[in-house]
């Protein structure tokens, strides 16, 4: 299985234990507060050796990442939550250049209040498709908790060169 395949299913199992989790608990928070705690909760549990994350330091919150072709005037952006391939890694080169490539983004929102906007969030699809166009190697999701019905929910996006399958993690 090749380690994007690896991290999808990785990510599939720790969306879904997330969601169940907060569907059987009482816990709230803002958007800040579940990327924290799908990562310390949900994702270090699965680093090992065979793991397509297989350091912490894989993975980065509110971190920058090269801005992709024709998607902005910035070099770089700040992301939520980035997965790199490689322990310690950033997007920048000795010059502070955006050169390093993640393997996954995941942009979260976290819905408080009743809307009728859709839950994931138009413009993070729309970036993160656009993203993913450019890159073979990359997975990009967008997740939102929506702590607005009588039980907590997840609703997800997984994006791969281009392509939108929703609530992946509800295989």
């Amino acid at each position: 299985m090749s380690p994007l395949e690896s991290l999808k299913n990785l990510l599939i199992q720790s969306f879904a234990e997330y969601e169940s989790w907060l569907r059987t608990n009482t816990w709230h928070g803002k958007e800040h507060d579940c990327v924290n705690l799908f990562v310390h909760k949900f994702l270090f549990s699965k680093i090992s050796p065979t793991s397509p994350i297989f350091h912490p330091t894989q993975i980065g919150i509110e971190t920058g990442v090269p801005q992709a072709p024709g998607l902005g005037l910035t070099p770089a952006v700040r992301k939520d939550l980035v997965i790199w391939p490689r322990p310690e890694m950033t997007t920048w080169d000795r010059e502070f250049n955006a050169v390093h490539y993640p393997m996954a983004i995941i942009e979260w929102k976290a819905r408080r209040k009743k809307s009728p906007k859709p839950l994931i969030f138009p413009y993070d699809l729309d970036w993160i498709t656009k993203y993913s166009s450019h890159r073979e190697d990359f997975i990009g999701c967008c997740a939102t908790v929506d702590f607005t019905g009588s039980s907590t929910r997840l609703e997800t996006a997984l994006i791969e060169a281009g392509e939108v399958t929703s609530n992946f993690h509800k295989r």
